[in-house]
């Protein structure tokens, strides 16, 4: 998986975040996973199409959710319900969109697809793209963003 095709969500994620949620994340150290894996409470999954496929899903606690739904809200009390799970989806739609206009300026056409949220324990993941894991700190807030590509489609 080539770097170009990763710094375009990295800067989205920073960006976004950074002007919706008010503080700067912290990335961790990315690992590359291997299929299958799993994950627990939560995934917001957005797909690539276009001139690059693949996939970003977002791993994240209840709590985190809630907490980024409580900001995105101004600081309301949110509860773990369908309000704060769409707050989240909406979030990453945001990013996945800001990524969308950065490749663009890089040449490549892609388009997303609307956020798929998924809720449980031991979720397990299967696909045949090498995946990259990068968690995510911000604050008291941790997720993980696992990013799958498949460079430019002929």
């Amino acid at each position: 998986m080539d770097v170009k095709y990763l710094n375009p969500i990295f800067a989205a994620i920073k960006d976004v975040i950074t002007q919706v949620l008010g503080s700067q994340p912290h990335f961790e150290k990315p690992s590359l996973k291997k299929s299958p894996f799993t994950s627990d409470e939560l995934l917001v999954i957005i797909g690539i199409t276009g001139e690059m496929k693949g996939k970003t899903i977002i791993n994240l606690n209840k709590e985190s959710c809630v907490q980024i739904a409580s900001r995105m809200m101004g600081g309301m009390k949110v509860e773990f319900n369908e309000l704060s799970k769409s707050a989240i989806g909406e979030l990453f739609n945001m990013v996945m969109g800001t990524a969308a206009g950065y490749f663009e300026k890089q040449g490549l056409q892609i388009n997303i697809t609307s956020p798929t949220i998924l809720e449980g324990k031991n979720i397990i993941i299967s696909q045949k793209e090498k995946v990259i894991a990068v968690p995510i700190i911000l604050e008291k807030i941790k997720m993980v963003v696992n990013i799958s590509t498949e460079g430019k489609v002929a």
